[in-house]
């Protein structure tokens, strides 16, 4: 009877174990799927976020591409750029070079000009100078009523117009003796009437409009007008 409540009491206890056994197994089981689950999530979420950044870095490497195809057009224009501005310096340069050229070749002709006509002036002032002093020797005292302009009044007017031959060029005119004539003889009794004017230069210019004037004008030696007078040429 003893031995039949220990093997009992050993059942018992056996049986209590097995259960407890079961259940741990139980719960055991149950936490292992919900860390299954959960790694299953988790897993599933890693991969998710892989996948995108997968596809951005995709697109970085797009955008990175863009960015040297773009970064090697602007290369190439810059270079353009460069050669252009190489190109139109030294054609710059080139038009630099001919201005001074051309400019040096002007400066030099208009140097010239310049020359022949101090020269030609220097010249028509020595004559000028002589006739002036020629007159000053023939002409008497201030005083004096009775003085009347030389004979050789038509000579002069010749003489100033064949020494200041742009006079009748620019007008287009061409003058003769006999209007030179004609206007020295009237200009002559316009002189005579004042005896007292100091004969400068008498300086003859032709108008043409449809008449042609002889202009006759009286300067003192210092150059301050005295006396003008406009003749009708004998052939209007």
């Amino acid at each position: 009877m003893e031995v039949d409540k220990y093997g009992n009491a050993i059942c018992v206890v056996l049986t209590l174990l097995l259960v407890l056994a079961g259940c741990f197994w139980q719960h055991m089981e149950k936490q292992g799927e919900r860390v299954r689950a959960a790694v299953a999530k988790c897993t599933a979420q890693a991969e998710i976020e892989l996948d995108l950044r997968e596809k951005e870095l995709i697109a970085a490497k797009l955008r990175v591409a863009e960015l040297e195809a773009e970064l090697c057009k602007r290369d190439a224009a810059l270079a353009a750029a460069g050669e252009e501005a190489a190109a139109v310096q030294a054609e710059t340069e080139e038009v630099q070079r001919r201005l001074c050229a051309e400019f040096a070749e002007r400066q030099a002709e208009l140097e010239t000009r310049l020359q022949c006509q101090s020269a030609e002036l220097r010249r028509q002032l020595a004559r000028n100078t002589s006739v002036l002093q020629s007159r000053r020797k023939l002409r008497p005292g201030d005083g004096d009523d009775d003085y009347s302009e030389p004979s050789n009044v038509e000579g002069e007017y010749q003489a100033v117009v064949e020494s200041n031959p742009a006079v009748a060029e620019e007008l287009q005119l061409e003058v003769d003796g006999s209007e030179v004539a004609s206007a020295g003889s009237r200009a002559s009794s316009i002189y005579a009437a004042h005896p007292r004017g100091r004969l400068g230069l008498w300086e003859l210019q032709m108008q043409s409009f449809h008449t042609a004037y002889w202009r006759v004008r009286t300067l003192t030696p210092q150059g301050a007008p005295q006396r003008a007078a406009s003749i009708r040429c004998a052939s209007c």
